[in-house]
């Protein structure tokens, strides 16, 4: 449904997050020969985040010579020169050079249907392919909860992740390896996947000077106004 925007001023959705799904519709409209104006007055958005966007899903070589105002018109004729322009590779190279994953609109409507039916973390990450931490994270972006708390309430978390790291900062694990050839390794780590890590990264270390087997002891320690209360792991 079509919702009135201010093409000349911010829109209703101005700051909202861009779907892929909403890229679609924009590149189909591009397509359709419709003028960024009308886009804005479609899509509830202002006509410059329509340009800006249009200019994001440009290649590198068009959008380095080419004004954001020019972007649509250059759209246009980019999808017309070439059908089969993949503009969504676009979206993944932005969300790879801001460290991000990139949720297509299988991702999105999986993770949705998984959010209404009330499914668990677990399987919300088994239908997207996303970790823990990034289906919380899109969560929270696609504004169904206010906060990391409210989505876990809902969908539960890892208790050994690192969700369950954020949610409880004074929470660590504490990694304590003896007969090292080294000498005794201690160090702290946020989530039980980084002492992991460290524990493989140190065995092999070991191993390639020659040594024994190693005891290690894992330790998760929470800190308390009292002081460090330590309980075996």
């Amino acid at each position: 449904m079509a919702t009135a925007g201010v093409p000349g001023g911010p829109g209703p959705r101005t700051g909202e997050l861009w779907l892929t799904a909403e890229n679609r519709r924009l590149v189909e409209a591009i397509r359709a020969g419709k003028s960024a104006r009308q886009i804005a007055i479609e899509f509830g958005r202002s006509e410059s985040a329509i340009r800006a966007r249009c200019h994001m899903l440009l290649p590198k070589h068009l959008r380095d010579v080419n004004t954001k105002r020019e972007a649509p018109d250059v759209l246009g004729i980019t999808l017309d020169d070439n059908p089969g322009y993949d503009w969504e590779r676009r979206l993944r190279e932005c969300a790879a050079i801001e460290g991000k994953l990139h949720w297509s609109e299988a991702m999105d409507d999986a993770l949705a249907e998984g959010w209404q039916q009330g499914r668990s973390w677990r399987e919300l990450v088994a239908a997207t392919g996303a970790s823990e931490s990034e289906v919380a994270a899109w969560c929270k972006r696609r504004g169904w909860a206010a906060d990391l708390k409210e989505v876990t309430d809902r969908i539960g978390f890892d208790p050994l992740g690192e969700v369950a790291a954020r949610l409880n900062p004074e929470k660590v694990w504490v990694l304590v390896i003896d007969v090292l050839r080294a000498g005794r390794h201690i160090s702290v780590h946020p989530t039980r996947a980084s002492a992991d890590k460290a524990i493989t990264l140190l065995q092999g270390q070991d191993r390639a000077s020659g040594a024994a087997n190693m005891d290690i002891t894992v330790a998760l320690v929470l800190r308390s106004p009292s002081g460090l209360e330590a309980t075996a792991a």
